[in-house]
C-alpha cells in the first residue's frame, strides 16, 4: 500500500522579488505530490502505483475502500483510512497507528472471506480496545467494522468499535408514539408486500406513569395472491406482558388488534379508557422470504 504523506506548501515568494519562492520545478513537484495524495486517499491506490495513475486513477466522492489481504499490512495503517479486506489466503492482521480521540478506521469484507480460521485480527499501536484482551478478532463474513479512538491518557489510546453486517434490510417498519383514546385508533405499520413477519416492541403509559403496559408482539402477515387485501389476515401472538396500575387481571390498560385494510396496509388498532395514555410502537425485527 502507498503510504500517505503530509501536505506540501508551494512558496510563491515575494511580490517584485524574483529570487524568492520555489523554482518552477520544485513547485510542480509539490503540486504532483499533493494531487497524488488526494487521488490515493479517494481512489484505488493499486492504479496509482504505475505512472502515478495517469489516465487510470479516479476520485470516489464517498471515499475508496482500499483492497487488501494478509500481505498488505506489514506496516501500521493510517488514521482515517478505509479497507476492504480479503482473508482468502489467510488471516489479516492490521495494526492501527497510535490514535487521536475522534479518529476512525473502517474495515469491510465484501467477498465474505472472514472465518474462524481466517479472521481479521485488528491491533492498535500504543493502545487497546475497550473490553478486549489483545487484538480484536472478526470472524463473521460480510462484516463492517468501525474502530474509533475514544480517549488518550498518558500516551495510551483507548479504542472502541462497532460491528455490523454490510448487507441486509436495516430499516424500521415503524418507530413512533401515538395518542390512544376510547375510540379505536388506526396506526399504520407496513404494507403486506414489504414483510412476511414483523416483531414489535409495544409500550403504553399515561402522563404520570401510574398506568403502564409493555409487551412484545409477533405478526405473521398473510399475502395470498388473488385475494382482496381486506380479506387477508394478520396472525398475532403477544408475550412478555408487563402491566402496572391495572385494576384487575382483566384490565389490559390498552387493547391492541391488527388488520389489513383495503389498500393492503397492516394497521394496529388500539384503544384505551385511560385518560391521556400514549402508545409507543417500534419494530425490532422484520423478515421477508426472498428467492432461494
Amino acid at each position: 500500500m502507498i503510504e500517505q504523506e503530509v501536505k506540501q506548501y508551494i512558496d510563491v515568494g515575494e511580490i517584485g522579488n524574483a529570487s524568492t519562492g520555489d523554482i518552477l520545478y520544485d513547485g510542480g513537484v509539490k503540486i504532483n505530490h499533493n494531487f497524488d495524495s488526494v487521488y490515493n486517499a479517494f481512489g484505488d491506490q493499486r492504479l496509482g502505483s504505475v505512472g502515478h495513475g495517469e489516465g487510470n486513477q479516479t476520485i470516489h466522492a464517498t471515499g475508496y475502500y482500499q483492497k487488501a489481504n494478509q500481505y498488505d499490512f506489514r506496516t501500521p495503517i493510517a488514521l482515517g483510512t478505509m479497507w476492504d479486506v480479503d482473508t482468502t489466503t489467510g488471516a489479516a492482521s492490521p495494526t492501527i497507528v497510535s490514535g487521536k480521540p475522534g479518529e476512525c478506521v473502517v474495515f469491510v469484507n465484501s467477498n465474505g472471506s472472514f472465518s474462524v480460521n481466517s479472521p481479521l485480527s485488528i491491533a492498535v499501536a500504543a493502545g487497546s480496545f475497550a473490553g478486549v484482551q489483545g487484538p480484536l478478532n472478526i470472524t463473521t463474513p460480510y462484516s463492517r467494522v468501525e474502530c474509533w479512538c475514544v480517549k488518550k491518557e498518558n500516551g495510551v489510546s483507548v479504542w472502541n468499535y462497532s460491528i455490523s453486517s454490510m448487507f441486509g434490510d436495516k430499516q424500521s417498519a415503524i418507530n413512533g408514539t401515538y395518542p390512544v383514546a376510547g375510540v379505536e385508533s388506526k396506526i399504520r405499520i407496513a404494507h403486506v408486500d414489504e414483510y412476511n413477519t414483523i416483531k414489535l416492541l409495544v409500550t403504553a403509559m399515561n402522563p404520570n406513569s401510574s398506568k403502564m403496559r409493555q409487551s412484545e408482539i409477533n405478526l405473521l402477515v398473510e399475502n395470498t395472491a388473488g385475494i382482496e387485501h381486506s380479506k387477508k389476515k394478520v396472525h398475532a401472538t403477544e408475550f412478555a406482558v408487563f402491566r402496572v396500575g391495572n385494576t384487575s387481571e382483566e384490565d389490559e390498560i390498552v387493547k391492541i388488534g391488527f388488520e389489513i385494510d383495503a389498500n393492503g396496509f397492516v394497521n394496529a388498532l388500539a384503544s384505551s379508557s385511560v385518560t391521556g395514555i400514549k402508545l409507543a410502537i417500534k419494530s425490532i425485527a422484520t423478515q421477508r422470504v426472498g428467492s432461494a
